[in-house]
C-alpha cells in the first residue's frame, strides 16, 4: 500500500513529540508492504520521511521544485537533513522552477500516486494541508487524520 502524507511545518505544530510518536506508532503499526511519499517540507514531511527510513519503510519524497529553490530561505540543518533524507529515498521533482500553483501540484501528484492520504492537521480549512485533503476527498482516496493540536 502507498500511503501519501501530509502535514504542517513545525511552527504551526504545537507539541512536536507528541506528532513525531504518533507518526511512528501509525508506520510501525502499517508497515507491511508499506511504502511511504512525502513532500520534502520541513516539519511533518521530514519527520514522516526519516522515521520510514529508520524503520526500512520505502520512502518517496516528492520536491515542488528543485532542492535549491524548494530551500531557499531555510536553517543550514533543515537543508542538511533534506539532503541526507534524499540519499535514502527515492525522489522526483515535481517543477522544474518555482511556480505559485508548485505546492498544490506537487500534493496533488502525491495524492493521485497513493492508496490512502494520512494528514497530520490542526482542523484549520485552509493552507496546505487543508488543500491536500480537499482533493483526496475529491478523488475518493481515504484519509486518516492524525490531529496536530
Amino acid at each position: 500500500m502507498i500511503v501519501a502524507w501530509t502535514g504542517h511545518r513545525p511552527e504551526k505544530i504545537r507539541n512536536h513529540n507528541d506528532v513525531k510518536d504518533a507518526i511512528f506508532r501509525q508506520l510501525e503499526y502499517n508497515n507491511d508492504d508499506l511504502e511511504c511519499i512525502t513532500g520534502g517540507a520541513r516539519g511533518v514531511d521530514m519527520w514522516v520521511a526519516g522515521t520510514a527510513i529508520a524503520l526500512n519503510i520505502p520512502c518517496r519524497i516528492y520536491l515542488p521544485f528543485p532542492f535549491d529553490v524548494t530551500t531557499k530561505g531555510w536553517k543550514e540543518w533543515d537543508k542538511e537533513l533534506l539532503s541526507d533524507l534524499l540519499t535514502f529515498a527515492k525522489w522526483k521533482e515535481v517543477n522544474k522552477s518555482y511556480t505559485k500553483q508548485g505546492y498544490q501540484a506537487r500534493n496533488m501528484k502525491m495524492v493521485d500516486d497513493a492508496d490512502q492520504l494520512v494528514a497530520v492537521w490542526n482542523g484549520v480549512k485552509r493552507g496546505g494541508t487543508w488543500n491536500t485533503i480537499k482533493y483526496a476527498k475529491s478523488k475518493n482516496v481515504p484519509i486518516t487524520i492524525l490531529s496536530s493540536k
